[in-house]
């Protein structure tokens, strides 16, 4: 192999180069005796526009040469060696700095030559639209700005493909037309830019030059912070918070998010209503925090209240002795009723009941679960009654011709009830009440003569009073009209409040459901998704789910479910997305756990612990950097990651998300940026920069923070090998790397010489590396590469060789 430093010095020399150089230099001379100045001094002030030119040759030819079989110590000693900028710029500080610089983007641009940018940005691009197919199991046309956008930022700004490359793929692999392919590239670059504008922030506010880089200096932070290299709605949120805490006005938040949040440019978004739902998605975790921090009663003491509220209204009706132990059924299912509204769990109702309904208890087997059971029938009965969607029926026909068309008694009586809801309003809250049933059979009978009288009880028996009543042995005849006057006029007095606090429910689920949208392309009807995004947020607002329930069953179903079953289906999962994100906010990490002593459903609790800890929310995207990290980990299989996701992910379960999430989308990604991290691996070479630390230790923790800041991997022994050999480059003692390494490595273990097997087995490669490259030196067959690197040829030739001239100003 013909020596490093003449290959360097043979291949740097493009005519391109020369002649670039000699015009510089010519230019240089003619300012130096315009300016009566010296030549040399003249250069030194021109010391960036020699970098201009030298950087990107320097560059491609210690790619070329590593790539054609040098080694990292040959190529930098060369290239020290050959250093054209060195040789015009004789300032020592100066030529560090430089070669550093140089030396610095090695990695990058061996990265981009390590496959055809084409070919990988069109499979990076068909992954990001199969992810986008495969996350939800619901569509809309309406989104394919935002979605197409979401696609192309991600390849500009995360994997770095030029808008060049993409633009190509998008013209090769889609349907859409030239115009349209450069009116979203155009909105895609708009977002790149205002990356690049955060990255290139001031580090302070003093530094800020406008209140754009206000925003952008705490994106920047937030990004450092969180490790985050796209931001979404809820990363803007977190930002806004930091700023709020700084006491910035509104006023100026709107402007600054309106013009340099990343997100508010996203194709498919309107800014102004994005910014809209960022300042009250913000202003909506603040309440919800103080709602948290607000005590509140236990469900025994709730029970006991309502209770001895229901003993105090007997008493000051005239019943001297409260609640009787045969009344006491009726008055815990009214208990339950209201404690289920309240947002309290089974099991709480369950204690409270079978610790403080006295002798009730003992009247029949599983007493409380009886209860609950039939106040929640109750409660559902009463919702149905009141928002579930009715047929429109006709006036003035017979019985027997609205049931001949399919109209049963309880669509009859259930829409006697909503005109009677109409005049009397207050009866929404008290369905249970012992005249209505009475008023409402009577109505049917007197509208229709020809009433079906079986059929009609077959509708009674199934009534709110019906629920209520059924098993409570209550003598029904007894105070029932003594009561029934008092309570009307109560209940038109709580009607009011109840109008407000109805008119706040959907309000709130209104404005989440808005929210849920994030600014992009709302729409009437709810799908599954959002609904269940939009039932979450009230959920953990505090609002009980039978509320959220009624809410959901007002609007329109995206398919043809009925209604109420919609409803039902949502609710349970989002309580199960619920409990799981309680538990992972409450979750707390052992001080030290080992590693061998830590199985797959703990490994991911504790990792999804610790993306939330970083984001205070949790998204899809944080299931596939655990997955990926249990993988890398290497001590679970298949199933046992697979359970532990679905057992624990919140995410897994959400309303409207694929069965398949797991297989389809969460484990493909997984194994796709785990093969990429490692990919980036065999590519790594710590550079042996020249303005190095002082001691072996210090340097060996910057090169280890230095590879696991690029690789996001476990830390492993080949890392380890890559900085032994590039120290030795560096110049550094054998003994003093593996002192460094035996105190600082993760990887050492028990291992009393790791440090020693480890450096001696460095050198063993550097001198076996050297040996070869010696031999090959004094062979009389000589392998030469050409300038464009792009082919090898061999030739025979004489050991006798032949100077190359560079480039000189003389």
């Amino acid at each position: 192999m013909e020596p490093a430093s003449r290959a360097y010095q043979r291949i740097i020399m493009s005519e391109d180069l020369r002649s670039n150089a000699q015009q510089l230099y010519q230019q240089l001379r003619d300012e130096a005796e315009e300016q009566g100045m010296d030549y040399d001094e003249v250069k030194r002030r021109h010391c960036q526009e020699f970098e201009n030119l030298y950087l990107p040759q320097d560059l491609k030819v210690i790619c070329d040469m590593l790539e054609h079989g040098y080694s990292m110590r040959e190529v930098t000693e060369a290239y020290t060696d050959q250093n054209l900028f060195a040789r015009d710029i004789k300032v020592p500080e100066l030529v560090k700095i430089y070669e550093d610089k140089v030396l610095s983007r090695v990695n990058d641009e061996r990265k981009k030559r390590s496959g055809q940018e084409f070919d990988r940005a069109r499979n990076a691009y068909e992954a990001y639209r199969q992810n986008n197919g495969n996350k939800y199991d619901d569509h809309d046309d309406a989104y394919q700005d935002y979605r197409e956008g979401e696609v192309i930022i991600a390849m500009m700004v995360k994997d770095g493909y030029s808008e060049q490359t993409i633009a190509d793929v998008l013209e090769a692999r889609s349907d859409y037309d030239s115009a349209y392919i450069k009116s979203i590239m155009e909105k895609c670059g708009h977002v790149k830019q205002a990356y690049l504008d955060i990255r290139n922030a001031p580090d302070t506010l003093d530094d800020a030059r406008n209140g754009y880089d206000v925003y952008r200096i705490f994106a920047k932070r937030y990004m450092d912070r969180t490790g985050a290299k796209l931001l979404n709605y809820d990363d803007d949120i977190g930002i806004v918070k930091d700023m709020k805490e700084q006491e910035f006005p509104e006023e100026l938040l709107q402007n600054v998010l309106l013009h340099a949040s990343p997100v508010a440019k996203e194709p498919g978004r309107n800014p102004s209503e994005y910014v809209k739902a960022l300042l009250a998605g913000e202003e909506d975790r603040e309440e919800l925090k103080e709602a948290i921090d607000e005590p509140v009663l236990t469900c025994e003491e709730q029970y006991k209240d309502l209770i001895e509220e229901y003993d105090k209204d007997l008493k000051e009706r005239g019943h001297l002795m409260g609640i009787q132990n045969a009344d006491r059924p009726y008055y815990d299912c009214l208990a339950v009723r209201e404690l289920l509204s309240r947002h309290y769990m089974d099991d709480e109702i369950m204690q409270a009941l079978n610790e403080q309904s006295g002798v009730a208890a003992s009247t029949r087997p599983n007493y409380a679960l009886w209860l609950v059971e039939k106040a929640k029938k109750l409660l559902k009965k009463e919702q149905n009654l009141l928002h579930e969607k009715l047929p429109d029926i006709q006036k003035g026909l017979t019985y027997a011709a609205l049931a001949a068309s399919g109209i049963s008694a309880a669509v009859i009586m259930a829409s006697i009830l909503r005109e009677r809801l109409a005049l009397n309003p207050s009866l929404e809250q008290h369905l249970f009440a012992a005249y209505l049933d009475k008023d409402l059979a009577e109505a049917c009978l007197n509208r229709y003569p020809d009433f079906d009288k079986e059929a009609l009880a077959g509708a009674l028996a199934d009534s709110p009073r019906a629920i209520i009543l059924s098993g409570s042995r209550l003598p029904e005849e007894e105070q029932y009209a003594e009561h029934v006057i008092q309570a009307a006029e109560k209940r038109l007095e709580s009607h009011h409040k109840s109008v407000e606090q109805q008119k706040s429910i959907f309000e709130e689920f209104n404005k989440q459901h808005g929210l849920a949208y994030q600014g992009v392309a709302p729409q009437d009807n709810l799908s599954a998704f959002h609904c269940g995004r939009t039932a979450l947020q009230m959920m953990l607002k505090g609002y009980e789910p039978l509320a959220i329930r009624e809410a959901i069953l007002a609007t329109e179903t995206p398919d043809d479910r009925l209604p109420e079953t919609f409803a039902d289906e949502i609710l349970e999962r989002t309580h199960q997305v619920y409990d799981r994100l309680m538990r992972i906010k409450n979750y707390h990490p052992e001080a030290a756990p080992k590693p061998q002593r830590e199985d797959a459903k703990s490994f991911y609790e504790r990792g999804i612990y610790e993306q939330y800890q970083k984001r205070h929310f949790i998204k899809s995207s944080m299931d596939v950097d655990v997955v990926k990290a249990m993988l890398a980990y290497g001590k679970f299989n298949g199933r046992e990651i697979r359970e532990a996701l679905q057992e624990l992910s919140p995410i897994a379960i959400e309303p409207g998300r694929d069965a398949s999430y797991y297989q389809k989308y969460v484990l493909p990604n997984a194994k796709n940026r785990l093969m990429d991290e490692k990919d980036k691996l065999n590519q790594y070479h710590p550079v042996p920069r020249k303005l190095h630390a002082d001691t072996a230790q210090e340097e060996y923790a910057y090169h280890r923070s230095r590879i696991q800041d690029a690789i996001d991997l476990p830390y492993n022994p080949q890392m380890d090998a890559l900085i032994a050999e590039t120290m030795l480059i560096q110049g550094f003692a054998p003994p003093d790397i593996a002192e460094a390494m035996q105190n600082e490595s993760p990887c050492r273990g028990e291992q009393s010489d790791y440090g020693v097997v480890l450096i001696n087995h460095a050198r063993f490669q550097q001198a076996n590396d050297e040996e070869q490259q010696e031999e090959e030196r004094g062979a009389s067959r000589v392998r030469t590469y050409t300038d464009t690197v792009e082919e090898v040829t061999e030739e025979v030739t004489t050991t006798t060789t032949t100077e190359t001239t560079i480039v000189s100003d003389s």
